[in-house]
């Protein structure tokens, strides 16, 4: 039971590192704008939110949702371990018919806030085989 304190206390230390901008960049989110297209009034509807962290230590990664459509949206917070991938759906509530669209916005380790930083918004097949390999 002491290796489980052990590895927690590491975790929880990693997830409170302030990262370099270099290290930021290899953690990446997105798509940087979730697009639930044209949506009828009271209707649900998930997109998915990808999170890929090429790190070598735990991030913790929290959502800020900003709006009330989008208030379904669980977990909003999760840490993520070293090179792995991890998905959450953002849900959308509709209150009226339209287009939808909202940009993402997140804090790693409770220090950094942003958009997805590279602005491109997806993530490549090639990033995804390097962390799954």
């Amino acid at each position: 039971s002491s290796g489980i304190n052990a590895e927690y206390g590491q975790e929880k230390r990693e997830c409170n590192t302030r990262l370099t901008p270099q290290q930021m960049h290899q953690i990446v989110i997105g798509p940087a704008l979730i697009d639930f297209g044209e949506v009828s009034l009271r209707t649900v509807n998930t997109k998915p939110l990808m999170i890929v962290n090429h790190l070598d230590i735990h991030v913790f990664i929290q959502l800020d949702i900003d709006c009330r459509e989008m208030r379904q949206t669980l977990p909003l917070s999760q840490v993520i371990p070293p090179h792995t991938m991890s998905k959450v759906d953002i849900t959308f509530e509709s209150l009226k018919s339209g287009t939808f669209q909202r940009s993402v916005v997140y804090t790693v380790n409770n220090h950094i806030k942003q958009h997805d930083k590279d602005g491109d918004g997806t993530i490549t097949t090639k990033e995804i085989k390097t962390i799954i390999r």
